[in-house]
């Protein structure tokens, strides 16, 4: 870390003969990631991290933007020194696609999906689902609404039965 902070502070490194200087890195901007997110953009570019505390990145050093050499560390200020549920990424979910299905159906193929059913439109064994927002196959947070529009399925017409054998 102390040279780290010297490279930083811009005091020029001293080599040992036959020594070469490790390749180069710019610290990309970390600040209001996760920390496992921040953690794999300092990897895309040959960089540790070493934290101070947890949740959202609220301050780094060196600064996004400075070059050092591959593989030092970047100290990440943390928004919190206890983990907190709440700076969590919520779980996301996909939205199935409802249909055709009545409501019962819906309402369980949504449930396992982990969201909840908002019904519109017709009601009864025969309506089934015409319209769905979110759009099946988007990303939501789980326990999310879907409003589903309902409408009474058309019945073919049967044809009138003509009693008279002829």
């Amino acid at each position: 870390m102390l040279n780290d902070t010297l490279k930083y502070r811009k005091v020029p490194p001293q080599y040992k003969e036959g020594e070469e200087p490790k390749p180069e890195a710019e610290v990309p901007d970390v600040r209001h990631l996760l920390l496992a997110d921040a953690a794999v953009e300092l990897q895309k570019v040959n960089l540790r991290s070493h934290e101070d505390g947890s949740g959202t990145v609220v301050s780094q050093m060196p600064m996004p933007g400075a070059k050092i050499p591959e593989g030092t560390s970047v100290l990440l200020y943390m928004s919190s020194q206890q983990p907190d549920t709440e700076e969590i990424v919520p779980l996301s979910a996909v939205v199935p696609d409802v249909s055709g299905f009545t409501r019962l159906k819906a309402n369980d193929a949504l449930e396992a999906a982990g969201l909840a059913l908002a019904a519109e439109g017709a009601d009864g064994a025969s309506a089934k689902a015409a319209d769905q927002l979110p759009e099946a196959g988007s990303m939501v947070e789980e326990g999310a609404t879907v409003t589903v529009t309902f409408e009474l399925e058309d019945q073919p017409e049967e044809e009138p039965q003509d009693d008279d054998d002829g």
